[in-house]
């Protein structure tokens, strides 16, 4: 595979989001990832027991705290805030 690394990721995030039958997909790291709905979705995915859904039924802000929360509940180091995935950072997502 000739792949970008990006790719990869997209294509891997599609394929959790298929997998939780949503019909949400994601071809970039800014305007699609923003509101957090497609990482609440995958965190519920990579582990139910410990990241729930719940946050879909939040405002931006609160999903986004929420995804920072369920992903440290699953041993992933943060170092972006709130902040860098509500307003589309690229780079940073």
């Amino acid at each position: 595979m000739a792949l970008h690394s990006e790719d990869v990721l997209l294509r891997w995030m599609n394929y959790h989001l298929k997998r939780a039958k949503h019909d949400k997909t994601a071809s970039n790291f800014d305007k699609d990832i923003m509101d957090g709905v497609i990482y609440t979705i995958i965190l519920n995915q990579l582990d139910p027991e410990h990241c729930d859904t719940s946050g879909l039924d939040d405002n931006i802000k609160h999903r986004c705290k929420k995804i920072l929360k369920n992903a440290k509940k699953i041993g992933v180091e943060m170092f972006i805030k709130y902040k860098d995935i509500s307003k589309g950072n690229t780079k940073l997502n």
